[in-house]
């Protein structure tokens, strides 16, 4: 008799534990689903169905350049002209972050161009799917020795 219960005690024991194997991958699934959904979270979309945008549109963008634009003297003097090309990440509140240089035409301009979009922080962050995303942008920032 006692070899009929270990037997049955092995099988059904066996049984139970293949019955909790799907529980078990329903969690990790869980898991996994809700670090998708934080992935998601941080994702930085490069094409969003709605693109993040300066407050008062690109023209006030200009404007704060035009404005706050200090051309740095080192760079009069030896009469470095161009464009320097600035990439940064407008975040979910609408703030800049993540700032370099794609193309630079020396570095006091480019440190100034970095400096221009940094205070430049009144965007509207863009959208994708109906969800306010992050989204990666470029700027060009344009250095003109004006005689």
């Amino acid at each position: 008799m006692k070899s009929i219960y270990l037997i049955f005690f092995v099988y059904g024991t066996t049984l139970l534990s293949g019955c909790l194997k799907p529980n078990t991958q329903s969690v990790e699934e869980m898991r996994t689903d809700k670090k998708e959904a934080t992935d998601n979270d941080n994702k930085i979309y490069i094409v969003p169905e709605k693109n993040a945008s300066p407050v008062g549109g690109l023209r006030a963008l200009y404007k704060h350049i035009q404005k706050n634009l200090k051309y740095p003297e080192k760079a009069i003097r030896r009469g470095l002209e161009g464009r320097v090309f600035v990439e940064f990440v407008v975040e979910k509140n609408g703030t800049v972050n993540q700032l370099r240089v794609l193309k630079g035409i020396g570095p006091e301009c480019d440190r100034e161009a970095m400096r221009l979009i940094q205070s430049f922080d009144k965007w509207i962050p863009g959208e994708h799917h109906g969800q306010v995303v992050r989204v990666k942008q470029s700027f060009p920032v344009v250095f003109k020795i004006v005689k």
